[in-house]
């Protein structure tokens, strides 16, 4: 009998190493597709950002937001570096154009918070992201994860919060 339950737990723990290799296997497939789409999706938006900079010009709206989304992208990839470059000049040329307080603005300093909060740089996130409340952040659209267990995100969070309140009374 304990011959038998040791080929039962033996198969159990094939079985579940069989288990772990499939789901292994799909996990990097589905990675490699990403990865693929990723790539895609930066080349169909550095195409669009060009043709919206020739047509539109570098300082208009639309091409701002094509270079925000591009920056995004290249968050998704991985390549913060090259998307906290991107979206610091987005940002320079939005503060001048569309204004400081202009909500696209204050999404790009979001974007900052974000790409600095992933790369544990929690100071210099936290920084944005009170920049960005001060500047009208809708707080809703927050997704700072690796800030929330920071008591000073909570904080931040709260006085955006009451601040929209006050806003809404009046």
């Amino acid at each position: 009998e304990l011959q038998r339950e040791l080929e039962e737990k033996s198969a159990e723990a094939d079985s579940a190493r069989t288990e772990i290799e499939k789901r292994r296997a799909d996990l990097a497939l589905r990675s490699k597709d990403e990865q693929m789409r990723l790539g895609e999706a930066e080349a169909m938006q550095r195409e669009a950002l060009e043709r919206k900079r020739r047509v539109m010009g570098p300082e208009h709206p639309n091409t701002l937001n094509a270079m925000a989304s591009l920056a995004d992208i290249l968050a998704g990839e991985g390549r913060l570096e090259e998307a906290e470059i991107l979206q610091r000049q987005t940002l320079e040329v939005r503060r001048r154009v569309i204004g400081v307080d202009n909500p696209y603005t204050s999404l790009s300093r979001y974007s900052l918070a974000r790409y600095a909060a992933l790369r544990g740089r929690r100071e210099e996130a936290l920084s944005w992201l009170r920049e960005a409340l001060d500047h009208g952040l809708d707080q809703g659209s927050a997704d700072l994860a690796p800030l929330r267990a920071d008591v000073r995100f909570e904080a931040l969070v709260a006085e955006g919060s009451r601040r929209a309140e006050r806003a809404g009374a009046k």
